[in-house]
């Protein structure tokens, strides 16, 4: 887990692309073991100048057979026929010869996932796990990567919203017309005078 503490540069580790692994061998760590998104990214995509790789909670749900799309004018970067899902389990290699832990953790799962940015797209979902983002520099990606979560956020809330619309029309199944009345007469005990 990261550490809470300011970060300095000697927080920084520098990797080579072509493999991932630090260019200082003496480094006491190797850092994440996700570093195999960026390198695989830059690696298969010589124009992209910038990643980034992201946990958001917002982000997340929308791998749930719902298309992410553009919601609004800020995230016109997202295809609009919807973003690509990056399926893990697709590569995995027999015989266990990766961690089945969602982790994009090598040069051959991270090459997969830089395949999902061919043809200029720029930005792949991961179901269970986040999303990526690629830009021509790292201004680009980092809003790249507000606009995706703050779109996903549109997005899902959108869709809670259509559903409690459908319930107040009175097209659920479960719902009555008697229902506001039992709101009001529960009201005055609910509620301070």
């Amino acid at each position: 887990m990261q550490s809470c503490s300011p970060a300095s540069g000697n927080d920084l580790i520098e990797y080579h692309v072509g493999d991932a692994e630090p260019v200082d061998p003496s480094s006491s760590t190797k850092g994440y073991s996700e570093r195999h998104i960026h390198s695989e990214v830059y690696k298969g995509h010589p124009s992209v100048q910038a990643a980034v790789h992201s946990h958001s909670e917002a982000v997340v749900p929308t791998i749930s057979g719902v298309p992410l799309r553009p919601c609004y004018h800020m995230a016109g970067f997202l295809r609009a026929e919807g973003v690509l899902v990056y399926e893990i389990s697709e590569h995995w290699r027999g015989g266990g010869g990766d961690k089945r832990d969602m982790l994009v953790s090598n040069e051959g799962l991270g090459a997969a996932l830089a395949a999902h940015f061919d043809d200029g797209v720029a930005v792949t979902l991961m179901r269970g796990h986040g999303f990526t983002t690629v830009g021509d520099s790292i201004e680009e990606v980092v809003l790249r990567a507000v606009y995706t979560q703050k779109n996903s956020a549109i997005q899902n809330i959108a869709a809670l919203t259509t559903r409690a619309a459908y319930l107040v029309g009175g097209g659920h199944a479960g719902a009555s017309q008697g229902g506001s009345g039992t709101c009001r007469r529960m009201r005055p005990r609910v509620l301070p005078r």
